[in-house]
């Protein structure tokens, strides 16, 4: 777990949700002032009509601007649109509010209509677009997922590196054990030269001490050479002493070494016994082999998925898993079938008399003449 980024991880989670907003907000204000700018082009349309006073200036707004957004695109219909087109009076002039008192003319009033068109235009118009995208259309899914597909491969990128430094330090973990069981090895081999060379001091000391008493007229040359072997001792002694310190330091950090690497494989061993409860729970159709367990626990994530797709569709449907080709077929042998997963992942199986199917080993390309030398042992 040190080397988990956890707060990547934590910035993944946060990551497509704010800028799904704010690229929601960008792209509302981008279409908004499209949109304007369409419209302000499209609304009053052919203007010899409302110059000659055919037709009154709100009612060209109601064909041309309702024209133009029934014209849009299939995609651009997800896509909610309110345009208020308002004169400089402030009279609302588009979308007609059902109700409103609006001025009536005939064919004698067609000079006025005309003369009241030119005002307005001539004044000009005040359009006003506002884009909202749906959270439900498809756009905003396409969007939302586009982002989480970039916040996954990122992480996925800042993982897979934590991975491979979590590899090279228990790599260095291995090299240092082993150089320290190299040294211990040593000091073991010096500290019984050592011990040696001690008894063999403390054999000429005995034999002095003994040729002293033996001997008077000597007793100084050996009273000397005694002291000589005394300081010897001591020197001897306070090697032995400094080598088994360091030869208990060497055995705690080989201890410790050895805890941490029990740790892992406890932890190995604990995941592997979830996942068979995991399978044993899910598929109660299917038998796993302990290969089968161990191939599946050294799969990659994405592997993972892919070879559980194949193992659930066994279980649930068996009669729509496509073989590629039958294994140990010959006489006096059960047939045993292969099966392709994510292109280069391997899942063998085969009938067992009960009716039910037995997942026998699971692996991948570069694994497959271990599986194989496996089935051909069945």
């Amino acid at each position: 777990m040190r080397f988990f980024p956890f707060k990547i991880f934590v910035l993944c989670i946060l990551m497509p949700p704010i800028l799904y907003l704010g690229s929601v907000t960008w792209i509302e204000y981008g279409l908004s002032a499209s949109y304007e700018r369409h419209i302000e082009k499209v609304c009053t349309g052919d203007m010899s009509g409302l110059l000659d006073g055919k037709i009154s200036l709100a009612d060209a707004l109601q064909k041309n601007v309702g024209a133009f957004l029934d014209n849009r695109h299939v995609i651009e219909k997800q896509l909610k649109i309110v345009v208020t087109i308002l004169s400089k009076q402030g009279d609302t002039l588009y979308p007609l509010v059902y109700g409103e008192d609006r001025p009536s003319f005939n064919s004698q009033d067609n000079l006025q209509l005309a003369g009241e068109n030119y005002r307005m235009l001539n004044e000009g118009l005040d359009v006003r677009v506002s884009v909202t995208l749906s959270p439900s259309s498809p756009l905003s899914y396409a969007l939302l997922g586009f982002l989480v597909a970039m916040s996954v491969g990122f992480f996925y990128v800042r993982y897979t590196k934590g991975v491979e430094n979590a590899r090279h330090e228990s790599e260095q973990n291995e090299s240092k054990w082993a150089s320290m069981l190299e040294r211990e090895e040593e000091y073991r081999s010096k500290l019984d030269s050592l011990t040696d060379e001690r008894k063999d001091m403390e054999t000429r000391v005995n034999e002095m001490k003994n040729k002293l008493a033996e001997i008077r007229l000597s007793e100084d040359g050996l009273v000397e050479e005694i002291v000589q072997l005394e300081k010897l001792l001591a020197e001897n002694a306070k090697l032995q002493k400094a080598q088994n310190e360091e030869i208990e330091a060497l055995k705690s950090m080989i201890e410790r070494n050895e805890g941490e690497k029990k740790a892992r494989l406890k932890k190995k061993v604990k995941g592997h016994d979830a996942t068979e409860k995991r399978f044993k729970t899910l598929y109660k159709n299917l038998i796993f082999n302990e290969k089968a367990i161990e191939g599946f626990k050294d799969l990659e994530e994405d592997m993972k998925l892919k070879c559980e797709e194949v193992i659930h569709l066994l279980n649930n449907e068996p009669d729509k898993v496509i073989i590629k080709r039958k294994v140990f077929g010959k006489k006096n042998r059960e047939t045993v079938f292969e099966v392709i997963f994510s292109y280069n992942g391997r899942l063998y199986f085969r009938k067992v008399k009960e009716g039910g199917t037995e997942v026998l080993a699971v692996g991948t390309k570069n694994t497959q003449d271990r599986e194989l030398e496996f089935l051909d042992k069945l």
